[in-house]
């Protein structure tokens, strides 16, 4: 019987690691951070394939697919680009360059997760390379990344994009949703849990406005004010399996009954276990198709890894998911899945969530931060977390906040860019993350986007 039970065991860790063996990591979920611009930096170019792709038959369209006319799209890229999404030359360094890259259509804003990028063209279409080991760029099978930018064949009256660690999602102009990629916990939507590698339409959703994806599931916003969810559900196999390792790590683990395993207290090689399919609780969504939730009169939405930010129109913020390092503003374990408001706050116009960390933007431009601390990515003068919202010091009056993984970035009213948290110019030179945990001016002209991914991000100028 002990034979027996040492067989069981492992045949679940096994069952559970091929079934999604990448899903596993937290350590690539968000981007490495911010460093200054180095205008001295090398130059890749990269040509585009000529190759003709098929139309999808799922896809936002079935009309004849035309290539749009190649143009070089230019931008400072940091990080890794092992599975090409820097575009390019392999390579799995730490780097930091600027990159000219030829592409089909003029791209307009830039979207990375954990190791591929989507665009968006002026067009409407959609470009995308880098990582495919859950068909997140849409227009090929699995496991063939490409460095090679392409359009995915049938999207087309695209207005915006979201994504994450290893799914994608779009609206078009009539306010249709698309998602392909991994489907692990039903964040795509369909009423299943298998991965799609070419867009598919979200059915039962009415007209969308905006849209956000979280590490495990994904959120719109329709044109009421309504908020919709999909996904943090997995297969009761997966859940069985998850099980069994939690079993055999549970005495090792300090944080699980928030939903989250914190990897950098391993030195980060941790996971978040509500990817394995516990604590679905935290999230409480339990849906694998799109369902309405109890709020309203939302004006935007954001999602970090595992929680979730909505400001109304009032200028309140309500909360959802995981708050194990406090980024709900409320302490740890207190929280069962409820929606709730954000305490400590003034009005606000903008709320943005990230990876374990809140920011939040008042109409007189002042920031502030809430949740996990170790890195500076609140600027609070301490590593330790923060249960409350903190104000920022030392920065200008802002315009736009942008919320990373364990980084922050501010827009000021004279479109000059901030950042602090981790420090990707340390961490490129000594592959150590370090803190930078006050507000550092990286350029003095704003950005026309910012692509923030697992293991790289994209600065388009």
């Amino acid at each position: 019987m002990k034979k027996l039970s040492i067989f069981l065991f492992i045949f679940a860790i096994v069952v559970l690691v091929s079934l999604n063996a990448k899903n596993l990591f937290l350590t690539t979920t968000f981007s490495p951070s911010l460093s200054s611009y180095n205008t001295s930096s090398t130059t890749t170019s990269v040509a585009l394939s000529t190759a003709s792709l098929e139309v999808s038959s799922s896809s936002a369209t079935t009309t004849a697919w035309i290539p749009a006319q190649k143009t070089t799209f230019s931008f400072m890229g940091y990080g890794k680009n092992d599975d090409g999404q820097l575009a390019g030359t392999l390579f799995s360094k730490n780097v930091k360059q600027e990159f000219n890259v030829k592409v089909p259509g003029k791209i307009v804003k830039t979207y990375a997760g954990r190791s591929h990028t989507v665009a968006l063209t002026a067009a409407g279409r959609v470009v995308s390379w880098g990582g495919n080991d859950f068909g997140q760029l849409g227009y090929t099978t699995k496991t063939k990344d490409s460095a090679v930018p392409q359009e995915i064949p049938g999207l087309e009256h695209i207005t915006s994009l979201a994504t994450t660690n290893n799914h994608t999602l779009a609206i078009d102009s009539d306010g249709n949703v698309y998602a392909w990629g991994s489907n692990f916990t039903g964040q795509l939507g369909d009423g299943t849990n298998n991965d799609r590698t070419t867009p598919q339409k979200v059915s039962g959703l009415p007209k969308i406005k905006a849209i956000s994806a979280s590490h495990k599931f994904s959120l719109a916003l329709d044109t009421d004010g309504n908020v919709w969810a999909w996904g943090a559900t997995c297969k009761e196999a997966n859940k069985k399996a998850a099980l069994a390792l939690l079993s055999y790590l549970g005495s090792q683990l300090s944080e699980l009954q928030g939903g989250y395993y914190d990897y950098s207290s391993t030195g980060g090689t941790g996971y978040d276990i509500n990817q394995d399919c516990i604590n679905e609780d935290a999230v409480n969504i339990h849906s694998l198709v799109p369902k309405k939730l109890a709020i309203s009169n939302v004006k935007t939405i954001s999602s970090g890894y595992g929680h979730a930010l909505f400001l109304k129109t009032d200028g309140t913020v309500i909360g959802m998911g995981c708050n194990t390092h406090g980024q709900l503003a409320r302490e740890p374990g207190t929280l069962k899945g409820q929606l709730v408001k954000i305490q400590g706050l003034p009005p606000v116009v903008a709320a943005v969530a990230g990876a374990r960390h809140s920011l939040f933007l008042d109409k007189d431009g002042t920031i502030y931060g809430v949740g996990a601390n170790q890195y500076g990515q609140i600027a609070a003068g301490t590593q330790k977390n923060k249960m409350t919202p903190t104000k920022i010091e030392n920065i200008p009056p802002l315009k736009k906040i942008v919320a990373g993984f364990d980084y922050s970035i501010g827009i000021d009213k004279t479109g000059g860019t901030w950042a602090w948290g981790m420090n990707v110019e340390e961490f490129i030179k000594s592959h150590e993350p370090l803190r930078m945990d006050y507000p550092v001016k990286l350029f003095d002209t704003e950005p026309v986007s910012i692509g923030t991914g697992g293991s790289h991000i994209i600065f388009q100028h």
